[in-house]
């Protein structure tokens, strides 16, 4: 049974909005280069999020509306679904906007250029969001302008119990300065279409975006929903996003969403329930993505990623990890070796917050095999679980035998302790390695048959816990 602090659900809504008739309320001066006008604006989304997720802007709301090359600020009063936006312009034959007014914003052949989406504070309260960071764009040849949305919005809610949550990150674990396509904030230029959908070409990627206290002080953040604009993004079936969760006492909370999916523009994805746990999963495997040879190593072509062929009450994820030795009836011990300080072990597994952590834990299912698996890191000594379904397990092999489940998903700890004798946490680790095939005695097994050594396991959620 997964425990994720958090968990990707299915998008949500999308947002949209009616085009409205133009209303003019100054006088144009013929003998002025700058006259004042007004654009009668509607758009998909703006600075209040209502429950039913339309939306509409509010009073003071700014824009950029670019006439002739050049970026002029218009404001609003009144707000509301459809607003008057009033400002000084030259006449031209087409105007293009941006939401929110942007003063260093360019237009170029009808690009807009150095649009930004910071990483500040998402706001607070039930329903809120910043939208100063939703970013929209329109153009038009009259003075009517239909914006369309630039972001996808990130949801996610802090229930009423959870008092301490100070920040949240979202950051997409495939953060490298040539993937533009996965930058989810950052600089990048934005094509309008009136009839057609924009198109943005980021020039400067930025990876991650945030949510913190009210107004970015050291209080915890407000229970509420909240919706986190994010630029539209690929997000790979390795890696996709990764939810970092620090609260008030420094305890860091971690999950794996958003694996192989495209953040799509103008529509809201449902991350779920913070919550607070003893743990975070290091690995779920629930992307049903292949291991990395970065990450994992193991026998050869022994480990793969498959669909969870015995959900039970225990563990009814949707994939797991199978460790399959049956090709071979020679003396073997097995091995599932992760590599903490691999590729991603580090952004997965940081050294600020390993010694936080005395323990690790992982699901196992061994089916009717006579095995008792053990952990280790290096050379070191392999050692049997400390703990094996909550039960301490002590160098009698009768209390191994009264705790184990046959046919279903046991859960074995490990204490730092064992995996290094000078270790009260894991601050230095960098490699763990499980040896599932192993006697009680812990030598290999050996030959093969369907009852007690049919050479296969299934490993599933690998996490470390709190101490």
């Amino acid at each position: 049974m997964k425990k994720l602090f958090v968990i990707l659900a299915t998008l949500a809504a999308v947002m949209s909005c009616t085009k409205e008739a133009f209303v003019e309320t100054n006088p144009v001066k013929a003998d002025a280069e700058l006259v004042p006008m007004s654009f009668t604006v509607s758009c998909e989304t703006k600075a209040v999020l209502n429950e039913d997720l339309s939306v509409s802007f509010v009073p003071g709301d700014r824009i950029s509306v670019f006439a002739n090359g050049t970026n002029y600020e218009f404001t609003t009063e009144a707000g509301g679904a459809s607003a008057i936006f009033s400002g000084l312009a030259p006449e031209a034959d087409t105007y293009y906007a941006l939401y929110p007014y942007m003063e260093d914003a360019t237009i170029e052949d009808g690009v807009i250029k150095n649009a930004t989406i910071g990483s500040g504070s998402a706001g607070t309260g039930t329903g809120s969001f910043n939208s100063q960071r939703a970013v929209a764009v329109a153009v038009t040849t009259d003075k009517s302008l239909n914006f369309k949305h630039v972001t996808a919005l990130l949801k996610l809610t802090v229930p009423a119990e959870v008092e301490d949550l100070k920040e949240v990150i979202f950051f997409n674990r495939e953060n490298g300065s040539g993937n533009l396509a996965g930058a989810l904030t950052g600089t990048f230029d934005i094509t309008p279409s009136a009839s057609g959908e924009p198109v943005v070409n980021v020039t400067e990627p930025a990876f991650q975006t945030g949510l913190v206290g009210p107004y970015g002080s050291e209080d915890a953040i407000p229970a509420g929903d909240y919706y986190i604009p994010v630029l539209p993004a690929k997000l790979t079936a390795k890696k996709g996003i990764d939810i970092k969760m620090t609260f008030m006492d420094n305890f860091v909370g971690r999950a794996f969403n958003g694996h192989g999916i495209k953040l799509e523009r103008a529509k809201v994805y449902n991350l779920g329930i913070v919550k607070k746990t003893d743990s975070f999963i290091y690995d779920s495997f629930e992307s049903g993505a292949a291991i990395s040879g970065d990450d994992y190593t193991g026998n050869t072509n022994a480990l793969v990623v498959i669909e969870n062929p015995v959900k039970t009450d225990a563990n009814n994820s949707a994939y797991v990890l199978k460790n399959d030795m049956s090709t071979s009836t020679s003396g073997t011990s097995g091995y599932i070796q992760v590599k903490t300080a691999g590729t991603n072990g580090y952004t997965m597994f940081p050294n600020a917050v390993r010694p936080n952590y005395n323990r690790v834990r992982i699901l196992m299912y061994l089916g009717t095999n006579e095995y008792y698996p053990r952990a280790r890191r290096g050379s070191n000594p392999a050692a049997r679980p400390a703990f094996l379904n909550g039960v301490a397990i002590d160098d009698n092999k009768e209390t191994w035998e009264a705790a184990v489940k046959k046919n279903d998903w046991n859960v074995l700890e490990w204490n730092a302790t064992q995996i290094d004798a000078g270790w009260t946490h894991f601050q230095n680790l960098q490699t763990l390695e499980f040896r599932p095939f192993v006697k009680w005695d812990g030598s290999n097994v050996s030959g093969f048959d369907e009852v007690t050594n049919n050479r296969l396991i299934y490993v599933d959620d690998i996490s470390f816990v709190l101490k």
